[in-house]
């Protein structure tokens, strides 16, 4: 699941937007993929990702997801099927 980031958080990371990883599926592919519940995604397939609405209009198969955790650490996950 996930939520939109509120304005407190998007200054505090210094990010315009994102989508906020509320819970998480362990078999899933964040799950899988060793994401953590607070992480904020920023990008997807290096395509910014500023909404919820961002997300459902993915179309292609996810690469690589980069974001931030709300202790300003910055990661980019690479998805190996």
């Amino acid at each position: 699941k996930f939520s939109e980031v509120g304005q407190k958080l998007r200054d505090k990371l210094e990010i315009r937007g994102g989508v906020q990883v509320v819970s998480i599926e362990r078999d899933g592919l964040l799950g899988r993929s060793g994401i953590k519940e607070g992480f904020v995604i920023t990008y997807i397939n290096d395509r910014p990702v500023n909404s919820i609405n961002d997300l459902k209009r993915l179309s292609d198969k996810i690469a690589t997801i980069d974001g931030i955790y709300p202790n300003g650490q910055a990661l980019r996950y690479v998805i190996v099927e």
